[in-house]
């Protein structure tokens, strides 16, 4: 619990390096180890615990942010223009602000639906930029 509160990456680490050994290989199939060793609360040991993985993310959320920029689908969608949607039944403008209780929960989902051309695309690359900002009040996650 102390390495889960002080340094969650280092139980990320030690479940990879032990995941070879405790892996079993049945029929010539390798079956993951997570499958057989649930915990009654759902944790699969501690390597899916939220602090591991806002670590993780933590980690790498400058190295995601400079590498989307270079991506295709992100530079065709580098103007993202605010447009009203419809969001829990009514017209508006969704932003950071809309989207974070949403995924403030421990699980959400968010259908992005529309006809071709009108912007989910769109919509999706600048989710991922809020998701990412360095701005907390700016982050949707």
């Amino acid at each position: 619990m102390l390495l889960l509160w002080r340094r969650p990456l280092v139980l990320l680490r030690l479940n990879d390096g032990l995941q070879r050994y405790l892996d079993l290989h049945i029929g010539g199939r390798v079956v993951p180890s997570s499958l057989l060793l649930r915990f009654p609360t759902g944790i699969v040991f501690l390597h899916y615990h939220s602090l591991v993985l806002n670590a993780w993310v933590k980690q790498h959320a400058e190295m995601a942010r400079k590498h989307l920029h270079t991506l295709p689908t992100f530079q065709e969608r580098a103007v993202y223009v605010d447009l009203p949607v419809l969001w829990r039944g009514e017209s508006q403008s969704v932003g950071p602000a809309e989207l974070q209780p949403l995924f403030a929960a421990p699980s959400a989902v968010l259908l992005v639906w529309g006809e071709g051309g009108s912007g989910k695309t769109t919509l999706a690359c600048q989710m991922a930029f809020w998701a990412l900002a360095e701005n907390r009040a700016a982050r949707t996650m």
